[in-house]
């Protein structure tokens, strides 16, 4: 037999079993159970704290004449009263509270009055009818940031404390996320980034038809149907630093020029004033050219290369006889010589090469020729931005100019994440779990605390309550 003191608890284990299993499971049931029992002192002896604190004294410790003068935060609900002389303990009461660690049952100290009437104690460590703490909270925010779905978290903590908890429960303490994204969006950047880029993502959003119906067990639900939805986002560049993050995204309704309006708005908000940075890259979207046209038709804008070779690959015309590895080799091809124009060292040289490529595929490729042509000068942009940048002084990395293909992957986690969910039943839901994503590849980037980042979805929460 195997005895470890552990404070006041004993771990007991019979070195004898002959199966592994049982000896291992005889072994994390002892430490589960004297875990179990070390929180529960220890949040017990928080709050006899609390109590002492409120009361301005220890117990068994008699009143003091100048405690008539003193007040407490507590009230009497009977006679209204505040006086610390007029408090006294009153027992305890049990209380129920789930943690990561398991089930506890608490002794809940009781204060009443003198006049004989209860006293509500406001206890900093739990709340009022609290039944989850903050621990089992944290939890769920981060596995939900990690893409696991509600069912699958409600799975994974019945095991861990042994009860059954509610879907409910857990989505609304995940929706709390939501309460983080109006302070981080009226947050202004120190340091506004001289390159912006901006695409849009697609996600199915179940919105509500006005229609109601009964559900088997005769409650009245209303109708939803599934909208694709664009999420418009914006990311900021500091290419002589090679600082890039995400700095506004909006929930939009199509993504035309209201829905780029919005973001736009968002981003004066946070300090970022378009008509001040440097450059715009985009994938030539209708919504924001008209936009850009109407709004700030004088700021640069780079049309993003890797979207214009995407529409040239689409608009291909393939010989006939050719088998599938034939035509993804003419296809490769062809794009691998458009995509040199791009490689020139300036602008001058970019339209040589341009109409050198024209004047070649012309005859054969009319259509492809033709989307390559239109709209060029746009896909040149960034040539001027990198001469404007070399008079400053800068080394700007061309490679963070030209197309959105880091924003792209920027979204690739949340494209994931989108799509394991499949669809969201609500525009709260779907925030929540765009912004647990973003800080998320914030701190996966980020070499201080990669392990914390829950923490910091914790304290945003606390600060979004208490403003």
């Amino acid at each position: 037999m195997v005895i470890v003191p552990f404070r006041n608890a004993y771990l007991q284990v019979d070195q004898d079993e002959k199966d592994k299993e049982t000896y291992f499971t005889t072994l994390f049931e002892q430490l589960s159970q004297n875990c179990t029992n070390l929180i529960t002192r220890c949040l017990e002896a928080n709050l006899e704290d609390e109590v002492d604190e409120l009361l301005k004294r220890k117990r068994h410790k008699r009143r003091m004449r100048n405690d008539e003068k003193q007040t407490t935060r507590m009230r009497c609900c009977k006679c209204g009263s505040q006086k610390v002389s007029d408090f006294s303990r009153n027992g305890h009461y049990v209380r129920g509270l789930d943690t990561s660690w398991g089930h506890v049952r608490l002794w809940m100290p009781q204060v009443e009055c003198q006049c004989g009437g209860g006293v509500r104690v406001s206890y900093k460590t739990l709340k009022p009818r609290q039944r989850i703490w903050k621990d089992i909270e944290a939890e769920f925010r981060s596995a939900y940031g990690y893409g696991l779905s509600l069912r699958r978290i409600k799975a994974q903590q019945d095991e861990a404390i042994g009860r059954s908890l509610g879907l409910r429960s857990i989505n609304e303490r995940i929706h709390e996320v939501a309460k983080c994204l109006p302070l981080w969006q009226a947050s202004r950047l120190g340091d506004p980034p001289p390159v912006v880029r901006l695409d849009g993502i697609w996600m199915v959003l179940m919105k509500p038809t006005g229609e109601e119906k009964k559900d088997k067990l005769g409650r009245h639900r209303k109708v939803k149907t599934g909208k694709r939805i664009p999420i418009l986002v914006a990311q900021g560049v500091w290419p002589a630093s090679g600082r890039q993050e995400v700095i506004g995204w909006v929930l939009a309704d199509a993504e035309d020029q209201d829905g780029w309006l919005e973001l736009i708005l968002q981003l004066r908000q946070k300090g970022v004033n378009i008509e001040d940075i440097q450059l715009l890259i985009g994938d030539g979207s209708s919504g924001l050219e008209a936009l850009r046209l109407k709004q700030f038709p004088d700021v640069p804008f780079q049309r993003c290369i890797f979207h214009k070779l995407k529409n040239l690959w689409r608009d291909l015309k393939v010989p006939e006889g050719l088998d599938r590895q034939q035509i993804r080799d003419y296809k490769l091809e062809f794009i691998h010589q458009a995509s040199q124009i791009w490689e020139a060292k300036d602008e001058y040289g970019a339209s040589r090469l341009l109409k050198a490529f024209c004047l070649r595929w012309k005859e054969s490729q009319p259509k492809a020729v033709a989307t390559l042509d239109d709209g060029f000068d746009l896909t040149v942009t960034y040539y001027r931005v990198l001469d404007q940048a070399a008079q400053k002084g800068e080394a700007w990395p061309v490679e963070l100019l030209r197309t959105t293909s880091q924003l792209e992957r920027e979204n690739r986690n949340m494209r994931r994440r989108l799509n394991e969910a499949v669809l969201f039943h609500s525009e709260t839901g779907l925030s929540a779990c765009l912004y647990l994503n973003q800080v998320l590849c914030q701190f996966m980037r980020s070499s201080t605390m990669p392990g914390k980042w829950s923490h910091h979805i914790e304290r945003q929460i606390a600060d979004a309550n208490l403003s």
